[in-house]
């Protein structure tokens, strides 16, 4: 395990560092031999930009675990369907309580082939994982346009009931997410 002043002591390196390399940049070196810093190739790090990567990751693999697990639903109802017979309506009140027996068994046996329940299970993992990433993106300050824009689409993703939706808030979050997109100049932002 590290050592607990040690990760606080690189931690505070690595501002201390990002701070200097940023004033050294819009600063003259006060002596003839130093150069200024370079500061070209140096990357402004936005916590909400790095949450926005990691929530959308698990959400887009919550989106395929779902579309997994709704073929495989279609697959164990089709199956279920097959294996029925013609139901007799006499005595159908006493044989209810074997019918669903026979159901859930076919159900089960079903469900065991087609692996159904653990891709529903994959699937909730995965939606839970994106949650709580979405929850951490909100509570995350943004330092960056970028970061604005991420939380922007984060919001729209989560909140739309459809692509697109025409009710209100949603023409208007994505038009503000879309002038942030111009104004920071952020041609690598995926399409919302």
């Amino acid at each position: 395990m590290a050592n607990p002043e040690t990760i606080t002591s690189a931690s505070a390196f690595t501002r201390r560092t990002l701070l200097v390399a940023s004033v050294g940049a819009v600063t003259p070196a006060p002596f003839k031999g130093i150069a200024s810093v370079d500061s070209s190739h140096t990357m402004v790090v936005d916590p909400a930009t790095s949450l926005w990567t990691q929530w959308k990751t698990a959400q887009d693999l919550t989106d395929v675990l779902c579309q997994k697990q709704q073929s495989l639903e279609t697959r164990l109802m089709q199956m279920i369907r097959a294996s029925d017979g013609v139901d007799d309506v006499e005595g159908a009140e006493a044989g209810c309580a074997i019918e669903e027996e026979i159901y859930r068994t076919r159900w089960a046996a079903a469900d065991l082939a087609v692996g159904y329940s653990e891709a529903k299970k994959d699937e909730e993992r995965a939606a839970d994982i994106a949650r709580d990433l979405a929850d951490a993106l909100a509570a995350t300050p943004a330092s960056t346009v970028e970061g604005v824009a991420a939380k922007l689409h984060a919001v729209l993703r989560e909140g739309e009931w459809c692509e697109n939706c025409p009710e209100f808030p949603w023409p208007q979050v994505r038009s503000a997410l879309t002038d942030l997109v111009r104004i920071g100049r952020l041609d690598s932002f995926p399409t919302f």
